[in-house]
Order: structure tokens, then C-alpha cells, then sequence
């Protein structure tokens, strides 16, 4: 029974820590590209921005709704900048836009965009987004996710970098921290209880 109650608790805490942590961008969302008229993606001292071309909307992962292309921007205010050891390079607050900025499809801010690579040419990227607004918004939080590829420079050795670029952006499946919150509390005791009173049996 004890052993019962020690796996029961092992395993609300385990699944919480891999859902707590995760974010992905579940449906509907935007895909996202850059054309050959497109910027792509482009590192400076200033910071990092995204010129792309928003050109599908997904309903499910087999439904998809063509859209007429609408431009999708980005700009990232320098951040805490390449950290070659971590295989990371942050970015700091922004903000991106997709359509125009008048009527957009959506708008959203975030406080962190994170570059991720193992040769500086290539990788992902993300940022949690906040704030989201505009026709096509469901939720006030969500994710931009993508990756880029094709670098100019390395991530890690340049501030001055270009890349292409694939993502998707919508709103976020994070689970909700005060719920988590509570079963996490609840596995802990659970455990406790269970070697405080294996203690006292002994």
C-alpha cells in the first residue's frame, strides 16, 4: 500500500513538471515564412527583427484556410545577447504584428525571445506572447515558435546575422500554474506522508 501511494505520488509530480514547463502552439495558428521579397530574419546591435509573410491559418492539423499573404513582423530589443556555452542567445521585450497595423489579424507582446543552435547557423526559436489582440486573437496568451536556418554568421560569434525563416504562431497550451500548483502540493504530500509514517513503523 505504501509503495502504492509512493508511485501514485511520484507520478502526479513527474507529469506535472513535464506539462508545467512545456508550451507548444496548438490550433488555430498562423504559418509563417519568408518570401524571397522578404527580410527574413536579421541580428544587429539594435536588436533582432523578422520580415516575413503570414500565408495560411490552421483549424487542425488537415484543415487549412488560405489566406490572402499579410506581412508579419517582429522586432526584439537586445537582451542578454549570445552565451555560446548554453547554445543560447536571448533577446529582450517586443512586440510582433501580423497584417496590417491599422486592422491586424493579430498583435502581442513578449519580454523574452530565445534563439537556440548548435552551430549558430541554424536552429529554433521562441517566445511566450502576451497581450494578444486583434480579428483573428481566441486568447489574450499564446507562443511564437519557429525555425531559422541558412545563416549569414553565426548567432554566437556576430550581432550582424541574416536567416531564413519557418514558424507558427497562436495561442498557448501551457498548462495553468495555479491548478498545477495544487496536485504538484498534493504528490509532495503524499510522499512526505509516506516517509514519515514508514519512519514510524520501523
Amino acid at each position: 500500500m505504501l509503495k502504492l501511494i509512493r508511485v501514485i505520488g511520484l507520478a502526479v509530480i513527474l507529469s506535472l513538471t513535464s506539462t508545467v514547463v512545456s508550451a507548444s502552439v496548438p490550433f488555430p495558428l498562423f504559418d509563417v515564412t519568408d518570401y524571397s521579397s522578404d527580410n527574413g530574419m536579421v541580428g544587429s546591435s539594435a536588436g533582432l527583427s523578422i520580415d516575413a509573410t503570414a500565408f495560411a491559418l490552421l483549424t487542425s492539423s488537415t484543415d487549412v484556410i488560405d489566406i490572402a499573404d499579410v506581412e508579419f513582423m517582429l522586432q526584439a530589443a537586445t537582451g542578454t545577447g549570445p552565451n555560446s556555452s548554453q547554445y543560447e542567445s536571448n533577446y529582450g521585450s517586443g512586440q510582433l504584428v501580423i497584417g496590417d497595423s491599422i486592422s491586424p489579424l493579430l498583435t502581442a507582446n513578449f519580454d523574452l525571445l530565445t534563439l537556440s543552435s548548435f552551430d549558430g547557423l541554424s536552429g529554433t526559436f521562441a517566445a511566450d506572447l502576451y497581450n494578444m489582440a486583434g480579428s483573428a486573437v481566441v486568447q489574450s496568451l499564446g507562443r511564437l515558435e519557429g525555425t531559422f536556418f541558412n545563416g549569414s554568421a553565426s548567432i554566437f560569434s556576430s550581432s550582424d546575422f541574416s536567416a531564413d525563416i519557418i514558424a507558427k504562431v497562436g495561442p498557448s497550451s501551457v498548462v495553468p500554474i495555479p491548478g498545477a500548483a495544487v496536485l504538484l502540493l498534493t504528490g509532495l504530500m503524499a510522499m512526505a506522508g509516506v516517509q514519515v509514517r514508514g519512519r514510524s513503523w520501523q
